[in-house]
């Protein structure tokens, strides 16, 4: 049983001895399965994050980490087990939802996730919002160039 329904990349960065190098790994749902039958799976997540030396995990959140109205009881346990574990770990909540990110990590904290479990939030609401203030309200950048 997967409760992740979608492909997470997952940036990773890696030290090696002449420079530091970024790099995406797209990691399958699959990895992340808390099927209590497949013990060899129950690890994935925590092995991938031990060899590859993981900093950053964006998730996605709705279908990642809720449905809409429940969260995924295997998605708080795994971030539960991310942040004890592996605390220097960042995760990050991306959505295309209309509203703003602390709107988001309020709804998160409401379905159990734990505020301190996530770097950053970012939505589509969000992006909008700061577009409009910075590119659209902004007068002084706007009347400036006008009277030019």
């Amino acid at each position: 049983e997967v409760f992740l329904k979608t492909t997470t990349t997952i940036k990773t960065t890696r030290t090696t001895p002449r420079r530091q190098r970024r790099q995406r790994r797209k990691i399958s749902s699959s990895t992340f399965n808390n099927n209590n039958n497949n013990t060899n799976n129950n690890n994935n997540m925590e092995s991938i994050l031990h060899e590859h030396e993981i900093t950053d995990i964006f998730l996605d959140q709705f279908g990642v980490l809720h449905d809409g109205k429940n969260a995924f009881p295997e998605a708080i346990e795994c971030l539960r087990r991310i942040h004890h574990k592996y605390p220097d770990v960042r995760v990050h909540v991306l959505s295309n939802s209309s509203r703003r990110r602390t709107s988001t990590l309020r709804k998160l904290k409401r379905m159990g996730f734990e505020d301190e479990w996530f770097q950053s939030a970012m939505t589509s609401g969000e992006v909008c919002h700061m577009f409009i203030e910075k590119d659209i309200l902004n007068t002084d950048t706007n009347s400036s160039s006008s009277s030019s």
